[in-house]
């Protein structure tokens, strides 16, 4: 790993893929980042790297489904969607209409599979 330090309002930049970072702030031990990159460059948040397929992996399951399990799938499908925002952004608008279309679907599987459990309509709206 390169380990390099950088002040307020310098950057980085990535030649071969033509983008920059910029330290926009640092605060309380938070750095707040600016990324600049072509639209065919995905940016994403470490903990959105490893998503498990485009939706709630847990939604398809057929055991019960636990408070933790729903609160992964939901988890999962929030993840899914600010990844589909960045595509939109990004001008990626048809990858950004599949992904959301199987969250959609994922949505769906994972609400029926609550009604089955007793679980009601209040936990997952229509």
């Amino acid at each position: 790993m390169l380990v390099l330090s950088r002040r307020l309002n310098e950057k980085l930049y990535f030649p071969t893929l033509d983008a920059t970072v910029k330290v926009l702030d640092v605060k309380q031990g938070v750095v707040r980042l600016g990324v600049e990159a072509p639209p065919d460059v995905p940016v994403l948040r470490d903990e959105l790297r490893n998503l498990p397929g485009p939706g709630p992996e847990s939604a398809d399951g057929e055991g019960p489904l636990s408070g933790r399990g729903l609160d992964r799938a939901l988890h999962v499908a929030r993840s899914a969607l600010e990844v589909a925002c960045l595509q939109l952004e990004a001008g990626r608008t048809g990858e950004a209409q599949t992904l959301l279309a199987a969250i959609q679907a994922d949505l769906k599987r994972l609400r029926l599979r609550c009604r089955r459990q007793g679980r009601g309509p209040s936990v997952l709206p229509s």
